[in-house]
């Protein structure tokens, strides 16, 4: 208690108002104050889980006072909590780095309600990890793990802004919901070079409101339902230089194994003026019928849909039809007109790869259920069909080696990325 008192007078005194943090609905919660800087603290919650209702709070954000700017939060250890930094109103001018946060959730825990396993349930929906709309707002260089949804742009979706936000840099353990939560992103939004293992997704987009939004090299290892949610209307995600394993999942409609693919998603609206190329995607879980992806919703034009890398050569479902394999896909599907890329089809110079195309091999269990520990961070072997085959994308593969820039999150040439929490 000495240091949330500590940290209080100094807020107050700063913030020339009212008392600017106090242990109301958190462990500290800032009322109306700015320029403040928390660090070198050990935060403990609950340690409870509280299932749909995250109620044992870490750093809160009053959503009645004015806009808070220019906070800082580093070097912060916390634990025991359902949700970690959560604003839910616009803040501004916010970083929080070098934290390692620890929610309550846990992979295989069994819920209560249902008798399920949690992460197959609402239960953890709410645990937001670092949840900062607002303006000019960055998290970088944090550890996660025990959260839902992890990273999120916007809570109040239709009523608060989300511009200039950015998630890099950052390693996430575990998470029972979203890598990231884009749902409610305005523009000039991104989330880069993050390494995620145990989601139930990697990008939720519900909606974007015409971002951009730029998603590039991240690692997403053991993906429980599916990699991206775009369960809305959505143009402006550009999709680069990701790579995602996946093991046998949760179906996308509960018990219908036609909706079971590497990458599921139902017909919830048009998907236009978007970018998806130099990805890898890799699927182990088939069961019958196989399919390595099936999008049923509509749209799909403009778009750059080039230079992706899958695993199996399956059935390729898009909403025109089903396709039985890669090569039938690329050659039967209509032209499109480009964004930026220059090309009219779907799937120009996409390829199939093996299923373990790394130096290290990436281990998962049979099913989603398993918990992968080992944080994986896989550069791709030579030869391999990813190797060497990307497309050329300023800012996102400089500096590569080779003939090509690689495929995937890992790119040959680049100097190698730091993930999580750097500090002692």
């Amino acid at each position: 208690m000495h240091a949330l008192f500590t940290l209080a007078l100094l807020a107050g005194c700063l913030a020339a108002s009212a008392p600017a943090a106090s242990v109301t609905d958190g462990v500290i919660h800032f009322l109306e104050a700015s320029n403040i800087v928390l660090e070198n603290m050990t935060l403990q919650g609950s340690g409870v889980d509280s299932g749909v209702f995250a109620t044992s709070n870490g750093i809160m954000f009053f959503d009645n006072a004015p806009t808070q700017k220019r906070i800082t939060i580093r070097n912060i250890t916390m634990t025991g909590v359902d949700s970690g930094i959560r604003a839910n109103h616009e803040i501004q001018e916010f970083m929080a780095y070098d934290n390692t946060l620890v929610g309550n959730n846990t992979w295989t825990a069994i819920d209560p309600n249902t008798g399920g396993r949690l992460i197959d349930s609402n239960a953890t929906w709410d645990d937001d990890g670092i949840n900062i709309s607002g303006f000019g707002n960055v998290a970088f260089n944090n550890t996660m793990r025990g959260f839902g949804d992890n990273f999120s742009f916007d809570p109040q979706q239709l009523i608060s802004d989300s511009i200039g936000i950015h998630f890099y840099r950052n390693d996430v353990q575990m998470g029972g919901d979203d890598g990231t939560e884009v749902d409610g992103g305005h523009r000039n939004l991104s989330f880069y070079d993050n390494r995620l293992r145990n989601t139930m997704s990697f990008v939720s987009l519900d909606p974007l409101f015409g971002g951009p939004l730029l998603v590039a090299r991240n690692i997403s290892i053991n993906i429980g339902r599916t990699p991206f949610k775009w369960n809305s209307q959505n143009s402006g995600q550009f999709i680069y230089n990701n790579t995602m394993m996946r093991t046998l999942s949760k179906p996308g409609v509960e018990g219908a194994f036609t909706s079971e693919a590497g990458w599921y998603q139902p017909n919830n609206g048009d998907q236009r003026s978007y970018g998806f190329r130099n990805n890898i995607l890799i699927y182990r879980g088939i069961n019958n019928p196989q399919q390595t992806i099936r999008l049923d919703n509509t749209g799909h034009n403009p778009v750059d849909f080039t230079h992706n890398s899958w695993f199996p050569d399956a059935i390729f479902q898009w909403p025109e039809n089903r396709y039985l394999s890669l090569a039938e896909a690329f050659n039967n599907l209509p032209a499109t007109s480009p964004v930026f890329g220059g090309f009219t089809k779907r799937h120009s110079l996409d390829n199939i790869t093996v299923s373990n195309p790394f130096t290290v091999a990436v281990v998962l269990g049979a099913d989603y259920h398993t918990e992968v520990l080992t944080a994986y961070t896989p550069a791709l072997v030579q030869g391999t069909a990813p190797k060497n085959s990307g497309v050329v994308l300023p800012n996102i593969t400089d500096g590569f080696s080779g003939g090509a820039p690689d495929r995937g999150a890992v790119i040959q040439g680049r100097a190698t990325v730091t993930y999580g929490d750097r500090s002692p």
